[in-house]
């Protein structure tokens, strides 16, 4: 068949959404990419690691979508984060817990081609789309490719975005916003084509031309693609950066240390059952409430004056400014803490009054900001 023929049958073939042959749509444990991907990695072994200890799958749980362009390292801490603070926090407190009993009781002191064509399979038995966000995502041209196709078969509200942690998170937010905002098809290029299709095949068919047909195909015509990404796809993803970035969930995980040490410093200092249950209440009100409110007030904060000052020094001033307010906040929360077991008759009652209090507070900042 002559190269159009070829094209057609590329296009055909993918906007069906079927894979070429049975085992091509895998899939691998998330755990198995967190522990070895930084050693095979090192040894640039890393695709051998993702063939081998891959599986065949009817259906993926979560699809990653990323640009090659953007730091490996950065990626791989995202996923640290979404997929390990959960099951180290419950491990790391279970220990501590164990800790404090064990004191209080005295025992301490393939072929890419065939991959490429069945990415609409593999996307489409995908429940979910993670987006590992960088600047230069949108304008990788298989990227879009892959959001387009997961939008077709699934539709935004199954799409999850993580940009950078490490960084301006909050200047981020703009700046996906922006791209989304001028997305243009036309602005994307691809590895193959900035190196002048060198011995590949699939780029001789021209895979610019056959990723353009099989959007066109599935939503009419490029125009109405980038209209869904300037609009529903720029408003889903942006509200998950605002609203769900910095969740309460999240920052109770990752203030889970401090429950750690609390939970020592009680350890140090049980007199009675009644005391120990107050102590447990006050060590909620700082973990559960005064914490997790303060990061999430310093977050909006962020958010609200993430403009660049143009310079340095007023950037570092304004971060100094950031940090003295979260300060101010928890000195005030001590401060209401001795003030309450000062004034109730007793230190049980002060601390499980200020328990409420926080709580009060917590609700209040979830629910108005």
């Amino acid at each position: 068949p002559n190269p159009c023929q070829e094209v057609d049958a590329f296009v055909e073939f993918i906007t069906q959404f079927e894979a070429t042959r049975p085992g091509v749509v895998r899939s691998i444990p998330v755990f198995v990419i967190l522990q070895h991907s930084l050693v095979y990695a090192c040894k640039g072994r890393l695709q051998e690691l993702w063939y081998s200890s891959s599986q065949e799958a009817q259906v993926i749980d979560e699809f990653w979508s990323h640009s090659w362009q953007a730091p490996s390292w950065q990626k791989y801490v995202n996923l640290l984060f979404l997929n390990n603070t959960w099951p180290a926090s419950v491990v790391g407190t279970f220990t501590a817990v164990a800790a404090l009993v064990l004191f209080l009781t005295d025992v301490l002191p393939e072929w890419a081609e065939t991959g490429l064509v069945s990415m609409g399979a593999i996307l489409k038995r995908s429940k979910s789309m993670l987006v590992l966000w960088d600047p230069s995502y949108v304008t990788r041209l298989w990227c879009v490719f892959e959001m387009a196709a997961f939008l077709n078969a699934h539709g935004s509200a199954a799409v999850k975005v993580c940009p950078p942690l490490l960084g301006s998170y909050c200047r981020s937010i703009d700046t996906m916003d922006r791209q989304l905002r001028d997305f243009s098809i036309q602005q994307t290029t691809s590895s193959c084509c900035e190196g002048g299709h060198k011995d590949d095949d699939f780029c001789d068919l021209g895979d610019r031309n056959i990723i353009l047909r099989c959007i066109s195909t599935w939503f009419g015509s490029i125009e109405n693609f980038e209209l869904v990404v300037q609009t529903e796809v720029r408003k889903a993803l942006a509200n998950q950066l605002v609203d769900g970035g910095f969740t309460y969930r999240r920052m109770v995980l990752a203030t889970v240390p401090l429950l750690w040490s609390l939970l020592d410093r009680m350890a140090s200092d049980v007199r009675d059952p009644l005391w120990a249950a107050g102590q447990l209440a006050r060590l909620f009100a700082y973990w559960l409430t005064t914490v997790p409110s303060i990061l999430i007030l310093l977050f909006r904060l962020c958010y609200k004056f993430r403009a660049s000052c143009g310079r340095i020094s007023l950037e570092i001033l304004l971060s100094l400014g950031l940090v003295i307010i979260g300060a101010a906040m928890y000195v005030a929360t001590a401060a209401i803490d001795i003030l309450f077991q000062a004034v109730f008759p007793s230190i049980p009652l002060a601390n499980f009054a200020l328990c409420g209090l926080c709580g009060i507070v917590t609700v209040a900042v979830l629910r108005y900001l």
